[in-house]
């Protein structure tokens, strides 16, 4: 998948979004998706948008969504934390992930 299919993913009616101990959970008027922490086989950073992976399905959320590059660096340490091992090893092979991750404040 492109970085221009996952940029133009993004959704157009606003949407809640969770991180929780279950998995990352999208919630809006027009879609109620689960994604489980086991489910997750990887997240990458695009300039606008954390892209988390599942087979062929991109689950867009937009770096707008988030107030900071720390709150962004949090949840993408959190998904790292509980998603499957060998997924968070192919993320963090990610460079744009790994600037994100390596940034302070």
């Amino acid at each position: 998948m492109s970085i221009a299919a996952i940029e133009a993913a993004s959704p157009t009616t606003p949407m809640d979004f969770v991180a929780d101990d279950q998995g990352l959970h999208w919630r809006g008027a027009h879609m109620d998706f689960t994604l489980g922490w086991s489910g997750v086989e990887a997240v990458f950073l695009t300039p606008g948008a954390l892209a988390f992976m599942h087979g062929a399905l991109a689950l867009v959320l937009p770096l707008d969504a988030l107030e900071s590059d720390a709150q962004r660096r949090e949840l993408v340490e959190l998904c790292l934390e509980r998603m499957p091992e060998a997924a968070a090893r192919k993320s963090r092979d990610d460079k744009a992930l790994q600037q994100l991750l390596a940034r302070q404040g």
